[in-house]
C-alpha cells in the first residue's frame, strides 16, 4: 500500500482522520490546505466561510450533542445546528464533510464496470466502437436494476408507445448533444470534465 500510495503531510488520504468529530481538536486548526484539492464542492468564494466553521467547530465540538450511529450521519446533521439568528451555523462545512465521506475508497466500482465492457466487447467482437460499447452498459442498467435478462424484461407500455413515435430517440439524441457541448465548453475553459452519469431514462438504449 506504502508502495503505491503517497501519504505525505500534504495529500488528501493522509488527511483522512479529520473525518472523525472525536479527533477535532486534534485535527488541523485549518481545512484550507484540504478544500482547496475540492473546488467543484467548495469553491474558491466559499473558502474562508468553510474554514471559519471549522474553527468554530474545533472550539465547540465537545459541547455539540449531535445523535448519530455513523460519521457521514454526524456531518450531516451537523447542518442542523443553528446560532442565535436561527441562520445554519455549520452549512458548508457539513455539505463539504458529507462529501468527503461519500468518496470512492477503492477503485471496485470502475473495475466493476471495466469487467462488464469485457465481457460485451470479446475477441469475436472486438470491431465494436466504444460508443456502441458504451450504449450497450447503459442499456444493460435498467435490465439488472430489475433483476431481468434481455428476454424476461417487460418494458412499460408508454415506453414502447414513445419508442414507436420515435420520442426515445429524439430525447437520446439530444441528451447526448447536450452532453457533447458541456464536454466541449469545459474543454475550452480547462476545466475538469463533469461527471455526467447518465441514469435517467437508460430503458430508452434497451430499445435503440
Amino acid at each position: 500500500m506504502k508502495k503505491r500510495l503517497s501519504f505525505k503531510k500534504e495529500r488528501v488520504i493522509s488527511q483522512r482522520k479529520i473525518l472523525d468529530p472525536d479527533s477535532a481538536a486534534q485535527s488541523p486548526t485549518s481545512i484550507v490546505p484540504l478544500a482547496i484539492h475540492f473546488p467543484n464542492t467548495v469553491p474558491e468564494s466559499s473558502l474562508n466561510d468553510n474554514d471559519d466553521q471549522w474553527r468554530s467547530f474545533r472550539v465547540n465540538a465537545k459541547n455539540l450533542h449531535i445523535p448519530s450511529s455513523s460519521i457521514p450521519q454526524y456531518w450531516f446533521k451537523l447542518r442542523e445546528i443553528k446560532d442565535g439568528l436561527e441562520n445554519c451555523k455549520y452549512d458548508i462545512l457539513s455539505d463539504f464533510m458529507v462529501t468527503l465521506t461519500a468518496l470512492p475508497h477503492s477503485s471496485a466500482c470502475v473495475e466493476r464496470i471495466f469487467s462488464l465492457m469485457n465481457s460485451i466487447k470479446t475477441k469475436c467482437s472486438n470491431s465494436l466502437k466504444a460508443e456502441t460499447v458504451k450504449d450497450t452498459l447503459l442499456a444493460k442498467q435498467p435490465i439488472t436494476r430489475n433483476n431481468s435478462t434481455c428476454v424476461t424484461w417487460d418494458p412499460s407500455e408508454q415506453l414502447v408507445k414513445e419508442m414507436v413515435s420515435g420520442v426515445v430517440s429524439s430525447r437520446y439524441t439530444k441528451r447526448m448533444n447536450e452532453q457533447k457541448e458541456q464536454h466541449q465548453a469545459l474543454r475550452v475553459v480547462e476545466a475538469k470534465p463533469a461527471q455526467n452519469e447518465i441514469d435517467e431514462d437508460s430503458e430508452d438504449m434497451v430499445l435503440l
